[in-house]
């Protein structure tokens, strides 16, 4: 492997993970919510859960 395709990998890798990373947290906070009635909490991060653009919002949002 020569130095371009490493840069290229490490790139990719990179990216991965910025992109995944708020799906991560809003899961995250989503099984951390209590399921109780006022399901603002629950509504909120299974949206962002479901549609993962969503979570670049969605994970900002405070729970309980």
């Amino acid at each position: 492997m020569n130095t371009k395709q490493k840069g290229n990998v490490a790139f990719a890798v990179i990216v991965s993970i910025i992109l995944c990373l708020p799906w991560m947290v809003n899961a995250y906070k989503l099984f951390n919510c209590d399921f109780r009635p006022d399901y603002k909490c629950e509504v909120i991060h299974t949206l962002g859960f479901v549609i993962p653009p969503a979570s670049y919002i969605t994970m900002f949002v405070e729970g309980e």
